[in-house]
């Protein structure tokens, strides 16, 4: 690189640094304008704790629905052995899910099936206390 092409590249550079010198005090505010304000950010506030009302609301309904399955669980007992659950019957009294309580069924060891009708099944009081009484050890 001759001494030539140095000096060139040093002007070329002294004249690009001018000219965005220039730009940047042409979009600069003037030093006596005041500086605008600027919106303070938002504290963060505490996460608000629930109120009473909705947690004695849930406490009521968790009770109520422990009344009923007290209920269901009492008739229960007074039922004959002739009498047929439905698979959510079924399910609740022996505290299954659902899908666990079709996965039983449809296996080789669950109690016997009766067909109410070409879509509902249910199991007979009898044939539940004979699959527990097979389960237990």
């Amino acid at each position: 690189m001759s001494l030539r092409e140095s000096e060139l590249a040093r002007s070329r550079r002294a004249a690009r640094n001018a000219k965005q010198k220039a730009l940047d005090e042409a979009l600069a505010p003037p030093l006596t304008a005041p500086l605008p304000e600027q919106p303070r950010p938002k504290a963060k506030s505490k996460p608000k704790s629930k109120p009473k009302a909705i947690s004695e609301a849930r406490r009521k309904g968790r009770a109520r629905r422990l009344a009923a399955r007290r209920k269901f669980f009492l008739d229960l007992r007074r039922l004959p052995d002739d009498a047929c659950l439905s698979l959510r019957e079924w399910t609740l009294l022996n505290n299954l899910s659902e899908r666990q309580g079709r996965r039983i069924l449809n296996g080789p060891d669950g109690p016997t099936v009766t067909w109410l009708s070409a879509q509902r099944k249910g199991i007979t009081v009898r044939e539940n206390r004979r699959w527990q009484e097979s389960r237990s050890r």
